[in-house]
């Protein structure tokens, strides 16, 4: 089984393709903000993964390219995924730590 690249889910289709349409203005490092369960983390690595293509196409990812292989691998060795460690701490179920990821 191959794996596949980091997708935009298609409610997000059209704020990505027009926030990437500015890859000239782009930051070293993002930071995405919203209600717990809206797919945050799916639009940030999809994000990335577009950004990273060798070869996007309309501006997102191509797929094909290594650098795609790469990020569908989890192993991109120009990205980098931060959180807080609150919520790993949440995820694991630490005390104190808030439950909304």
């Amino acid at each position: 089984m191959q794996a596949s690249i980091p997708r935009f889910y298609p409610w997000q289709l059209s704020a990505a393709k027009q926030w990437l349409q500015q890859r000239q203005r782009f930051a070293h490092a993002w930071l995405v903000h919203g209600m717990a369960g809206i797919g945050k983390q799916q639009f940030a690595t999809a994000g990335a993964c577009s950004l990273l293509c060798e070869a996007p196409q309309q501006g997102l990812a191509c797929g094909s390219c290594t650098s795609c292989h790469w990020m569908a691998l989890g192993n991109h060795p120009d990205y980098r995924f931060i959180r807080p460690n609150a919520l790993e701490e949440a995820a694991e179920g630490g005390k104190g730590a808030s439950r909304e990821i």
